[in-house]
């Protein structure tokens, strides 16, 4: 299946678009947070996209382990960014409707990859 067909990598491009342009506005977050919290949620949100397309690229007959390891791992990241932005909203850098809505991004795409990675573990 090519990654243009897979709503999951989309999603995954929508969340690390919106990562990019939120957490780039250095009137939300503070210098002091930039090469921390900020530099964190940023990486996040590439590694979740780049483990998705690596994902699609394995072969699902040779390798159906490895591809669900990777899997597994994109859901990983998409916890830890989950953190990172609610945390954004507890050092009050983001707000509770800019918050809600950026963890919506990130629970699609983990969501998404659960249910690709549940229907893989069943063939």
């Amino acid at each position: 299946m090519a990654s243009q067909d897979l709503i999951v990598i989309k999603k995954a491009k929508e969340l690390m678009h919106h990562t990019l342009i939120k957490s780039g506005n250095c009137k939300k977050f503070p210098k002091k947070y930039r090469h921390s919290l900020v530099d964190k949620m940023n990486i996040k949100a590439m590694d979740i996209y780049d483990a998705l397309i690596e994902a699609n690229g394995i072969n699902k007959n040779l390798y159906p382990t490895q591809r669900i390891a990777i899997q597994t791992k994109a859901i990983t990241y998409c916890e830890q960014l989950n953190w990172y932005v609610e945390e954004s909203n507890r050092l009050n850098f983001i707000n509770s409707k800019e918050m809600q809505y950026w963890v919506s991004l990130v629970l699609d795409v983990k969501h998404l990859t659960i249910a690709w990675r549940s229907k893989e573990e069943r063939k």
